[in-house]
């Protein structure tokens, strides 16, 4: 269900906008056409090339590396107005703070505004998140029915959430 919704988020959003979608750890079985399927690493070389463009040097006179301020604006339209989907968390981001995926979702997140990027994380436990993931604009957090065969029911980050949820 949590694939379902997500990508049914993405295809209105999709039709309302025209925006692109890519999704990274998205089964087969979920995939429809409208969505590119982008591997992890590749996603990661994605925001990699987007920090070079923003580091380069602008204008700095006889350097052959530096670019103009309209250079780095054309460069970044390139990666701009999309839906990214990144599901199944816990094969993309570990508990360590300085693992490459946790620090992508981090990256991601943090560039969605000047990016205009709607990003929808998609994760089987809360603990697989960031906590500052859990300060976005909106957060959806599925009850456990009581047959999963693993969920964080006790987690306290969990039951807060969805006590929050009811009150909402």
């Amino acid at each position: 269900g949590k694939s379902t919704l997500a990508l049914r988020l993405a295809q209105v959003w999709h039709e309302k906008r025209g925006w692109p979608v890519i999704a990274c750890n998205l089964y087969p079985e979920d995939r429809f056409p409208w969505v590119e399927p982008v591997p992890v690493k590749s996603f990661i070389a994605e925001i990699k090339n987007l920090t070079e463009i923003l580091n380069k040097p602008i204008e700095a006179g006889d350097n052959a590396e530096s670019w103009s301020v309209e250079d780095v604006i054309d460069a970044l339209e390139r990666f701009k107005r999309r839906i990214v989907i990144i599901d199944e968390m816990s094969l993309t981001v570990s508990n360590s703070g300085t693992d490459a995926g946790r620090q992508l979702v981090r990256q991601v997140m943090s560039q969605a505004r000047h990016l205009e990027w709607l990003i929808i994380y998609v994760g089987q436990l809360v603990r697989m998140l960031p906590l500052d993931l859990l300060n976005s604009e909106a957060l959806l957090v599925k009850k456990p029915s009581g047959r999963e065969m693993l969920v964080d029911r006790q987690e306290p980050l969990t039951i807060d959430l969805w006590e929050r949820a009811t009150e909402a």
